[in-house]
């Protein structure tokens, strides 16, 4: 009994205090005025309950501005959206328009404003205010930076240091600007709806690539998506317009690929170029759908076949190697994969680290160098072997694993390899074979070239 009383008075003090505000809780709900942002720096990996820590990035004027003058329900529109919703309370306007999801997940409408200030974007995610930073605002085109000083598109209504805060006005949101070309507000008014557009396996083979497809997807409501599209990691709690259905050999208007690291060589010469693209995706149109909305990047390595003899179901063929990206990669190899059911048989299969699996390997034979050098080859993809000319002249078997290929369809490509991770795919050839054991090959025309992945 003693035991108990003094367990009791140990322990009363440390729970009345919480048992007594439980009440006053449960009247007035969350309180986010409390939630103080963390001033320590936190290591390591996400909690199992992905808490976010803070940092302070949100003048404590401008914050009081926003409690003293502004609906608790207006949106306001930040580079830093999550610490303006911590110290202002007001809902995070961050996320894909209509689509409700667990994690921070910004959608295209925020992505638009964020890097072009996009008045279509603007209206369409309903944003009242701009909290801005002088580091944001010298990020944006010179056109957007004009729009923010011009008094009857935006109010300025407090500023501390380099922080400010503008109301938008009506002028604005009318404004008939031409879309940035790099914007989702571009890609989606140039879409018709009648449109098809084919998600390669490519887009699903890293974090970055799938979650700024989620975002395409978002952008392009009105369109049919082929392909397939991985929605683990965004949880989200309402459902995409557009529902993806497979490819089923139809030929989609519009081909989306990951921006870096594999090279469109399967498209006919003159439709390599993306019609649209930014730092994770690009928009190919191999039938000429839609006109290009941007301007393209050169590539930084290249391959040309040329001198093509098909002969006894193998092949040879002399390559010529052009590089302008010495410092990006440290070694090339050959690469056999599966390739997709599309015309253009883009390769499906994936390792964990999203390099490319093969199904045979061979050893290269390019090193990092600015000159450019030719080799001829050739490839018995049956036998699983690949010989390369020697400086007399004779050829030499190089190392390779992996048996004959079975039937089916399949790619052979030029990788180039980082340290531990691939930095570009170029695919020079498609390889059909057939269930009888015959051997057929598309050998893709003109300079393959890649842009690689840093």
């Amino acid at each position: 009994a003693a035991a108990g009383c003094l367990g009791v008075l140990v322990i009363w003090p440390t729970v009345a205090e919480p048992v007594k505000r439980i009440p006053l809780s449960l009247s007035q709900g969350v309180q986010i005025a409390n939630a103080q942002p963390s001033h320590r720096k936190v290591e390591g990996p996400e909690t199992p309950t992905r808490r976010h820590v803070l940092a302070p990035r949100v003048s404590g004027a401008i914050a009081k501005f926003v409690w003293d003058n502004t609906a608790s329900d207006v949106r306001i529109f930040s580079p830093h959206p999550h610490e303006v919703t911590a110290a202002t309370g007001r809902p995070n306007a961050s996320g894909p328009v209509d689509h409700l999801n667990l994690v921070p997940f910004d959608g295209p409408e925020y992505v638009d404003v964020l890097h072009f200030l996009e008045p279509g974007a603007v209206q369409r995610r309903e944003f009242a205010y701009v909290h801005t930073t002088d580091v944001w605002v010298e990020s944006l085109p010179r056109h957007a930076q004009l729009w923010l000083n011009e008094p009857s598109y935006f109010t300025l209504l407090a500023r501390d240091g380099a922080q400010a805060l503008y109301r938008i006005e009506r002028a604005f949101l009318r404004l008939d600007s031409v879309y940035a070309p790099g914007s989702f507000e571009a890609l989606r008014g140039a879409v018709p709806a009648s449109t098809s557009v084919y998600l390669t396996p490519g887009v699903e083979s890293n974090v970055g690539a799938r979650f700024a497809t989620i975002r395409l997807a978002m952008a392009l409501p009105h369109v049919q998506l082929l392909g397939s599209l991985d929605l683990h990691g965004v949880y989200l709690l309402t459902r995409l317009p557009n529902q993806v259905r497979p490819l089923d050999g139809e030929t989609p208007d519009l081909v989306v690929m990951p921006a870096w690291g594999l090279a469109p060589s399967a498209f006919a010469v003159g439709h390599r170029e993306p019609i649209w693209w930014n730092d994770e995706l690009a928009v190919y149109a191999p039938a000429d759908a839609i006109s290009g909305l941007i301007d393209s990047l050169p590539g930084q390595f290249s391959v040309d076949l040329s001198e093509v003899i098909v002969r006894d179901d193998s092949i040879a063929f002399r390559a010529d190697f052009t590089n302008r990206a010495a410092d990006l990669w440290v070694g090339q190899d050959w690469l056999v994969t599966v390739g997709d059911g599309s015309p253009w048989a883009f390769p499906k299969e994936f390792e964990s680290d999203a390099r490319h699996k093969g199904r045979q390997w061979f050893a290269g034979q390019v090193v990092p160098s600015d000159d450019a050098v030719s080799y001829r080859y050739k490839f018995d993809p049956r036998a699983g072997q690949l010989s390369v000319e020697d400086e007399s002249g004779r050829p030499a078997p190089v190392a390779s694993s992996g048996g004959g290929l079975a039937p089916g369809i399949w790619t052979l490509g030029v990788r180039l390899r980082q340290e531990w991770h691939e930095a570009a795919f170029i695919p020079v050839m498609k390889i059909v074979v057939g269930e009888s054991g015959d051997v057929s090959y598309e050998v893709f025309e003109g300079e393959l070239s890649g842009r690689l992945a840093e």
